[in-house]
C-alpha cells in the first residue's frame, strides 16, 4: 500500500514555492492531484528499488571479505590435511572410531539401548569414510578459496557526511520531472531560470518524511542541487552486477543476491 494516499497528497500540493530569481512571487504547482499522486507513488516506487539497489551493493561488497575468510580457511585446513596423512594407521583406525561414537550420539542422542544396537563398521571402512571426509572438504576448501569477484569501477560516490542517499536521489529524481513538467506547462520553457527544482526542498522533504525520518533538509538540499545538471544520469550512481556473475549463477547459485522482487 503505497504512503500517499489522498490525504497526504493534498497537504503537499497546499505547499507553497517562492521564485528564486526575477519577481519573487510564490505559487502552488501542483494543482492536479491526481497527477501529483501519481507523481508520488513513481517517486516511492523509484525509493525502494533504490533501497533494493543498496542491498545488492552490500551483498556483492560483502562476498569479497567471505572469500577472504574461505581463502584464511583453506590454508588452515591444508594443516589439517598434512596432520591426517601423517597419521600413524593405528591413530586413524582410532580416530576413525571415535568419529562413528560422536557421529552416533549426535543422531541418536544419550539413549543407550539404540547406541548399543546401532549396526558396527569395521574399522577399515570407518577410516575410508573419514578419509573421504577430509579429502572432500580440502577440495571444498580449495575451490571456495578460488573464487574472485569483479566489481566493475568507475561507480560515482553517492554518499553525504558517512550516509548514502541513493533513494532520496532516486526519489527526488521522479519528482524533478514531474516538477519539470509541470512548471513547462504554467511557467514557460525558461521555467528553470525562476522556478528551478531547487526552490521545492520543502515539498520533497515533507514528501520523503512520509517514507522515511534518515535525511535532513540539508540532504534533500544538497541532493536536489545536484539534480540540476542536463545530461544528469541516475545510472551512474548505480553499482552494476559484478563481471563473472554468471560464473556464480551457474557454479555457486547461493553466492547470488536473492532479489525480492521487482521494484
Amino acid at each position: 500500500m503505497s504512503a500517499f494516499g489522498l490525504e497526504i497528497v493534498s497537504e503537499l500540493a497546499e505547499i507553497r514555492v517562492k521564485a528564486s530569481r526575477g519577481i519573487r512571487q510564490s505559487l502552488q504547482p501542483f494543482d492536479d492531484k491526481l497527477a501529483l499522486q501519481e507523481a508520488l507513488q513513481r517517486a516511492e516506487r523509484a525509493y525502494f528499488k533504490a533501497l533494493e539497489q543498496l542491498r545488492f551493493e552490500a551483498h556483492y561488497k560483502n562476498l569479497r571479505s567471505v572469500f577472504e575468510e574461505q581463502r584464511r580457511f583453506a590454508q588452515s585446513f591444508s594443516g589439517v590435511v598434512r596432520a591426517w596423512n601423517q597419521m600413524t594407521e593405528l591413530a586413524q583406525k582410532d580416530l576413525a572410531s571415535e568419529f562413528e561414537w560422536f557421529s552416533a550420539v549426535d543422531e541418536l542422542g544419550q539413549n543407550e539401548e539404540l547406541l548399543a544396537v546401532r549396526p558396527h563398521q569395521p574399522v577399515e571402512v570407518l577410516v575410508a569414510k573419514l578419509d573421504r571426509i577430509v579429502r572432500v572438504m580440502h577440495k571444498t576448501a580449495d575451490k571456495c578459496a578460488e573464487a574472485e569477484l569483479v566489481i566493475p569501477a568507475g561507480k560515482k560516490k553517492d554518499r553525504l557526511d558517512q550516509k548514502t542517499t541513493s533513494a532520496l536521489r532516486a526519489f527526488a529524481y521522479e519528482l524533478k520531472l514531474h516538477w519539470d513538467e509541470v512548471m513547462r506547462k504554467s511557467i514557460g520553457l525558461d521555467f528553470a531560470k525562476r522556478f528551478a527544482f531547487s526552490v521545492a526542498h520543502e515539498f520533497v522533504f515533507k514528501a520523503i518524511a512520509s517514507l522515511t525520518t534518515d535525511y535532513t533538509k540539508l540532504d534533500v538540499a544538497r541532493i536536489m542541487r545536484s539534480l540540476q545538471s542536463a545530461n544528469y544520469d541516475p545510472n551512474k550512481f548505480r553499482l552494476a552486477p559484478p563481471d563473472n556473475i554468471g560464473v556464480f549463477k551457474y557454479l555457486r547459485p547461493q553466492l547470488v543476491f536473492p532479489a525480492r522482487g521487482k521494484g
